[in-house]
């Protein structure tokens, strides 16, 4: 959802308000007094869903610490929501599942170093360089 799409989903949330809470009056007061108190509404609403909604789905770089502990935080809330429900609501938008995956490859890849680094032998060391030996000849080839 773009920053106008939430914009115009607030404005019709603080005009429905306006006219769910004051009814049949807003026809005395016209259209620019109801319009004044629907923007009012719809800011406090932005305000609250900015400081009270969790950030799902959010671009989010993760170059910077605050940015990985965000998405850290997405990770844990989706985990405990498949422990808990056995689902959860992915992001729809492929920026954002795209830093959800980096992340957990990112994390993916340290355990399985901390584990290479603490438990493996020379032999499979040497195995594991020539693979990755073998996949940077294969893409040096496809780039040829």
């Amino acid at each position: 959802m773009t920053r106008h799409d939430q914009r115009i989903l607030y404005s019709a949330l603080g005009f429905l308000a306006v006219v769910l809470h004051e009814g049949e009056a807003n026809a005395e007061h016209g259209a620019a007094d109801l319009s004044g108190r629907a923007k009012f509404i719809a800011g406090l609403i932005e305000i609250f869903c900015r400081d009270n909604v969790p950030p799902v789905g959010v671009l989010i770089d993760l170059d910077s610490d605050a940015s990985i502990e965000i998405t850290d935080q997405i990770i844990a809330r989706h985990v405990k929501e498949l422990r808990e429900k056995h689902e959860t609501v992915l992001p729809q938008e492929r920026e954002g599942l795209l830093k959800l995956y980096d992340r957990l490859r990112h994390r993916s890849s340290r355990r399985q170093q901390c584990e290479i680094y603490t438990d493996a032998s020379a032999d499979r060391l040497a195995d594991l360089v020539l693979r990755y030996l073998d996949e940077e000849i294969a893409v040096q080839e496809k780039l040829s």
